[in-house]
């Protein structure tokens, strides 16, 4: 399958050698990027061919790696899917609701129904596999995800870095149901101006389904959890150990985890889809629901700051 690679900048490259770790089922058809410079060195790392124009490589693709400049993915995702190409699109999918309404339009009217996936390399983990396996047929109940990234002195947005990509696999996870409520609070570490450094988010789902999403750059050491209860059971998914302890009425179990790359993972998902013509494991919709629940979230954490409102989300 020839992927051309739309975006040569840290997450396209990521992506492109995810993709090459398939090298049986994929090649690289080309690199555009708008830095001619950025398009050519990452060209020549992948063994092929920097294009000027995107237009020329998507005719030379089957499938698309979108991971350009956030405020150009929807015209590039656009331009895929009209080429006959099926895409895997980098988050932020755009910077307005309106980009990604404009994305799923083009999939819907496309005569051979492309495969349009969302690029959330978490959903891919090997715990979240396992514990998705684990759920399969079980009604959740509740699901908490908990990220710590000691030192205020982190670069970013936390609300961008770290919680935009739990919300990802909180929405992948809760199946189709429908945000109903959002709740969020968040402060800084630091006195003065600077970026939310701790933040707490609570969703209700329309059947009944709560999350509870804490990430911050205050604690001691790294941890990074996932939790989901249900009516009898309780799931409880450690990144970094790669365990998943199973707690239920009459005692609980530690499942130990075979570690993999989520980022090759999540291209062989996206390799599948295409070759079976199926539906993505995570759909492009779900960036639409993810951006309404960030603008949520940064809204009123704003508000309780008093601060202006931004709904704009970075790259």
């Amino acid at each position: 399958m020839r992927t051309a690679v739309l975006g040569a900048g840290p997450a396209g490259e990521r992506h492109a050698h995810a993709f090459l770790a398939h090298a049986g089922r994929c090649m690289a058809a080309g690199v555009f990027d708008p830095d001619p410079g950025q398009a050519a060195a990452l060209a020549q790392a992948l063994g092929c061919d920097a294009f000027e124009r995107p237009e020329a490589l998507l005719a030379r693709a089957d499938a698309a790696i979108v991971a350009g400049r956030v405020e150009d993915r929807p015209a590039l995702a656009r331009m895929a899917i009209h080429a006959g190409v099926d895409v895997l699109v980098e988050p932020p999918a755009a910077t307005q609701a309106e980009g990604i309404h404009r994305v799923l339009s083009a999939v819907v009217r496309a005569p051979r129904r492309q495969v349009a996936q969302l690029a959330v390399p978490g959903f891919h983990e090997p715990v979240v596999r396992g514990l998705r396996e684990l759920l399969q047929g079980r009604p959740l109940v509740a699901i908490r995800t908990e990220r710590v990234r000691p030192g205020s002195g982190a670069k970013g947005d936390l609300l961008d870095e770290v919680l935009l990509g739990d919300v990802h696999v909180v929405l992948a996870l809760a199946r189709g149901s429908e945000v109903l409520t959002t709740q969020a609070a968040g402060r800084r570490l630091r006195s003065g101006a600077g970026p939310i450094e701790h933040a707490e988010v609570l969703v209700n789902f329309d059947d009944g389904l709560v999350a509870s999403l804490v990430a911050t750059h205050a604690g001691p050491t790294p941890a990074r959890r996932l939790s989901v209860t249900t009516q009898a059971e309780r799931f409880e998914a450690d990144f970094l150990a790669g365990t998943i302890e199973v707690v239920r009425a009459h005692g609980s179990e530690r499942l130990e985890v075979v570690r993999g790359d989520a980022w090759v993972l999540q291209a062989g998902a996206f390799l599948q889809a295409v070759e079976r013509r199926s539906p993505p494991p995570v759909g492009l919709g779900i960036a639409l629901h993810a951006q309404e629940v960030a603008v949520a979230v940064r809204k009123r954490i704003a508000l309780a700051a008093h601060e202006p409102v931004r709904t704009v989300l970075a790259a």
